[in-house]
């Protein structure tokens, strides 16, 4: 009978406890990311910035302390954070700042049937990370002759975090790599916390392998490797190239942030291709501590997997060939890949020769 009557009261209790720890829980995370949020606003200087994180940390711990706790407290502090969270909701992303060269101008795509313009090609020529030659170009591709993309992992020492792209190519040898990056000002370095709270814009940089290859195994001496995603037919291969391109045209007028987690340069590629799939790609923290995501599209069987994992890698390193930067653009791409032994990449076709036999011609075997 005591058990009965004492029961329920205890479980009232518990039950009191788990809701309370949760409610604290919620506020101390709405704390951080508050105080992030004012941090990292878009009030001009650092002055008020300072200004505005005191206040709303004042705010939020006063409220608290003058209901004395329970849940008018955490009602109060919450009605703080909750018009913080709208200040920044509410900033808009722009194009109109002052950034750093190298991001300056932003690509554009017109298409046209087959014909594909991209405006503002990036093919700089670099020599150190601030020393380089500002080139942009407007080239035009035949859609239809897309054969292959690959994935790019490029990495300076840290196990976990890494620079994913992808490079588009097509028939006559030409490649096309695209980059997904956080768009900085001039002064700004990156770093993924303020990437949380809306410091940066989102660019896709469109350019030549020698420029977005160059620059990192060059002036930036990270460590690149390349890998040609399988499954993935030419009629897919083309629509990941023409959606990546309508993605990245539309930013120039509709400005969009860079997110360290949802919208940073791989899970925006993996958007891409859950787009062209058609489905969601199962995941993986290795989506987000991406220096490990070429050993997981190995055991997804999305690259190559002949050999142990360690011997792919080896073999889809780019080599010094990568630092020469003022070779012809397409014996540049060549030469990247001129030591790797991957069975399932299709021969680029030598300069001049025809992109494709005709219909019924005899092939060499």
């Amino acid at each position: 009978m005591n058990q009965e009557i004492t029961r329920p009261p205890l479980i009232r209790r518990l039950a009191r406890l788990a809701a309370l720890s949760v409610a604290w829980l919620v506020g101390l995370l709405a704390l951080v990311l508050g105080f992030g949020a004012a941090h990292y606003s878009n009030l001009p200087g650092p002055t008020l910035r300072l200004i505005a994180t005191i206040a709303f940390v004042v705010l939020f711990l006063g409220a608290a302390i003058y209901w004395r706790g329970g849940w008018k407290a955490w009602g109060a502090s919450m009605t703080v954070f909750a018009v913080v969270l709208v200040w920044w909701l509410l900033i808009p992303a722009r194009n109109d700042r002052t950034w750093i060269t190298e991001m300056a101008v932003m690509p554009a795509a017109e298409f046209k049937g087959d014909l594909l313009t991209v405006h503002n090609v990036r093919d700089f020529v670099w020599r150190t990370s601030d020393d380089f030659d500002i080139r942009y170009e407007d080239r035009e591709y035949d859609l239809s002759q897309v054969r292959s993309v690959d994935l790019i992992v490029s990495s300076w020492g840290m196990a976990d975090i890494a620079h994913t792209f992808f490079s588009f190519g097509f028939a006559d040898g030409r490649r096309l790599a695209i980059s997904v990056e956080s768009r900085r000002e001039q002064g700004e370095a990156y770093s993924p916390i303020p990437g949380l709270f809306k410091q940066y814009e989102l660019i896709y940089i469109v350019g030549d392998e020698r420029d977005v290859i160059g620059c990192r195994a060059g002036p930036r001496g990270e460590s690149l490797h390349v890998y040609p995603l399988l499954h993935l037919d030419t009629d897919r291969t083309r629509s990941l190239l023409v959606t990546m391109l309508q993605a990245a045209d539309r930013l120039n007028t509709h400005p969009r942030f860079y997110r360290s987690i949802a919208q940073n340069c791989t899970t925006t590629l993996l958007g891409h291709i859950e787009h062209v799939l058609g489905r969601p790609v199962p995941l993986s923290m290795d989506f987000l501590l991406n220096g490990r995501i070429d050993q997981l599209l190995y055991q997804r069987g999305a690259i190559a997997n002949d050999a142990p994992f360690e011997e792919v890698r080896a073999r889809q390193q780019i080599g010094p060939a990568a630092k020469n930067v003022l070779v012809d653009s397409v014996e540049y791409s060549r030469a990247i890949r001129a030591t790797m032994d991957d069975p399932s990449r299709p021969a680029d076709p030598a300069p001049g020769a025809p992109a494709d036999p005709a219909p019924g011609a005899a092939t060499p075997d």
